[in-house]
């Protein structure tokens, strides 16, 4: 017991979870949000008493921004190393083998719900890049044994709806879609709502904006309902989009000068055979 207590072994009967993984637990029972409201910790413990007996599920889900969210912490360096990471970093040995040792050859890293059983840290990632090593932990996790560190993404928020039609969208610096807000009965999110017409504004701060015609600049879909999906994390690619515009008003232009010159030409023949006629007249 008191070698447990010295390498830091997990004293539940089920795997350790994260502080974002304990979020992400709260949020998808209702029945926690009920009891436990905004308090993660009280939902961690729930978890290492009845959520793994009960079957739950503790981990975040992937979405349409982050891919890699539900495999929680991910090997990013070994001892020793440099990184850089955005959100959680965590300093662990890199395998739960006995002999992982530095006399030893180096073994392959294991992922964070095995090596978690053991002695672990963790610390809010700087805005540098960082050595993975315990002095800035402040922790030596395991003595003499090899380590490696992780990276846990903070999640980010999905482009959401701000306002429906005629409703004023608040706080939402970034681009703002407008289009149509349903389709056989569904609410469609912003790629549904982008396969029809739409149209699109910029906002460089969190003032708020009326969602109308007058507002976007037009009507993208006459006769139906609309809605106004704030995209402030960067979703959609707006390089793309302005591309795409700048190659299809050209194409229009083109388009344009083409019937032009067909009318001017057809035009000229009608000119061409009245004088034909007019002269046989004559």
């Amino acid at each position: 017991m008191e070698w447990g207590l010295y390498e830091g072994r997990n004293r539940h009967r089920t795997y350790r979870i994260t502080r974002t993984q304990a979020k992400c637990y709260l949020k998808r029972y209702p029945d926690l949000v009920r009891r436990y409201k905004t308090k993660w910790w009280d939902a961690r413990n729930h978890w290492y008493k009845k959520g793994w007996k009960m079957k739950r599920n503790p981990k975040c889900s992937n979405n349409k921004v982050q891919k890699n969210l539900a495999e929680g912490p991910r090997h990013v360096a070994h001892h020793y190393a440099k990184f850089r990471c955005v959100g959680d970093t965590w300093i662990t040995r890199l395998s739960s083998d006995q002999n992982s040792i530095y006399k030893t050859k180096k073994p392959k890293a294991e992922d964070f719900e095995k090596v978690a059983n053991y002695g672990i840290a963790r610390k809010k990632a700087p805005n540098r890049w960082i050595k993975c090593s315990g002095k800035f932990w402040r922790k030596d996790v395991a003595q003499h044994m090899r380590k490696q560190c992780m990276c846990e993404a903070k999640p980010r928020r999905e482009p959401y709806r701000c306002a429906k039609e005629g409703q004023w969208c608040r706080s939402c610096k970034g681009v703002i879609f407008y289009g149509l807000y349903k389709k056989n009965g569904k609410a469609l999110d912003l790629e549904d709502m982008m396969s029809k017409n739409y149209r699109w504004k910029e906002k460089k701060n969190k003032s708020n904006f009326k969602c109308d015609n007058k507002g976007m600049g037009g009507n993208p879909n006459r006769g139906y309902y609309k809605q106004c999906i704030c995209d402030d994390v960067g979703f959609v690619n707006m390089k793309k989009i302005k591309a795409d515009e700048r190659f299809n008003r050209q194409a229009e232009e083109v388009r344009r000068n083409k019937r032009r010159l067909r009318l001017m030409a057809i035009q000229r023949r009608r000119r061409l055979q009245q004088e034909k006629e007019r002269r046989e007249r004559l």
